[in-house]
């Protein structure tokens, strides 16, 4: 028998006794906490693509730009891997060769 919240008995049944005994026990644990480890984190590959439309030698320094900020930003991000940076010099929207892409890095 056991008194409820308006102090009179109750009944209590063997499964109330059961949950009752579990929580007056009180067992000690120990909490071991998860390792966290880069090593299972697979990171994204990516690649950039750089290019400029002519040959002058005013868009030469913006092509090194792009390539140089993206090897930045790539670089930057903990989740990327960098695979290669693809590039067309002086090729056009009309003019444009397949040969002219190439691996820059």
């Amino acid at each position: 028998m056991r008194k409820n919240d308006s102090g009179k008995e109750k009944k209590v049944t063997k499964q109330q006794k059961k949950i009752q005994d579990a929580f007056d026990n009180k067992r000690k644990v120990e909490v071991i906490p998860a390792k966290i480890s880069d090593s299972h984190i697979q990171k994204k590959r990516v690649a950039a693509y750089c290019r400029v439309s002519t040959y002058a030698e005013s868009q030469s320094g913006s092509f090194e730009l792009q390539i140089q900020s993206y090897k930045e930003k790539i670089r930057l991000n903990p989740e990327w891997k960098l695979v290669d940076i693809y590039a067309d010099r002086g090729a056009s929207g009309t003019t444009i060769k397949k040969e002219n892409t190439s691996i820059v890095c």
